[in-house]
């Protein structure tokens, strides 16, 4: 019996230092959504990385291709008004990089995503194409699907952003309004654009989405996300830049 109580006194603390499960890093940005099943979701402290292999299927979100919209995100639901900022870091169109199809140019997205359902939605992305050899542009791409339809392109005129640095966007949400603005830095100066006017249900998902068109590979990182509620404050607008001498 004194043997029996020993070994008990000795196990007992052994339980006591048992390591609690891990928590899901992943959680504290969302659920996340890989249609196409072949893409990556990684946490290092405060980044997510979101990893889209390249192929001759794309991992497009156009409603008006009634194409497969393989796009990987991560989804919060939110109701009503809100606001969301996150900081997308600097990427590059790989030279010589293709569409996966005729329909496609090689296209690299990564921001955010507000989504009623597959019909209507909104984008608004650090976005990077190449078509042919003409040069790449990096833009701010904001863009507006209505029942299917492609209300609101995302195009260069929106903004262009410098390719070798990060930007921060943000989405806003008041009403039947919403709002995006981009810095480049660290929120001293903003890009504010023209506002789009939608009837969405009051209930959404919304979140990061990172897109890839293109055959190469594709692996944005995302920093210093929040999604919560609507702040009103003003903030400085970039200075428009003249061409004249």
């Amino acid at each position: 019996m004194l043997r029996f109580s020993l070994l008990l006194l000795v196990a007992c603390p052994l339980l006591t230092l048992a390591a609690p499960a891990p928590k899901d890093a992943l959680a504290a940005w969302g659920k996340a959504i890989d249609p196409a099943k072949d893409c990556k979701f990684d946490v290092t402290g405060t980044k997510l990385k979101i990893s889209v292999p390249g192929g001759k299927e794309p991992h497009d979100l156009s409603a008006e291709l009634n194409a497969p919209m393989h796009a990987p995100r991560v989804m919060k639901e939110v109701e009503g008004d809100f606001q969301m900022d996150v900081t997308v870091g600097a990427f590059e169109v790989p030279a010589g990089a293709e569409g996966g199809t005729e329909r496609n140019v090689a296209f690299f997205g990564a921001g955010f995503l507000a989504w009623q359902d597959e019909k209507n939605y909104v984008r608004l992305e650090r976005a990077m194409f190449r078509r042919g050899d003409e040069q790449p542009p990096c833009y701010i791409s904001f863009e507006l699907r209505r029942n299917s339809e492609f209300v609101k392109y995302g195009t260069p005129s929106d903004g262009n952003l410098d390719p070798k640095k990060g930007a921060t966007l943000r989405l806003k949400r008041k009403g039947n309004t919403f709002s995006a603005a981009v810095t480049e830095d660290d929120g001293k100066t903003w890009n504010e654009l023209k506002s789009l006017d939608v009837e969405f249900d009051k209930k959404l998902q919304a979140g990061v989405i990172a897109v890839n068109t293109a055959k190469a590979d594709f692996a944005p990182e995302f920093d210093k996300y929040n999604l919560g509620e609507l702040k009103e404050e003003k903030i400085e607008k970039v200075e428009e830049k003249s061409d004249k001498k």
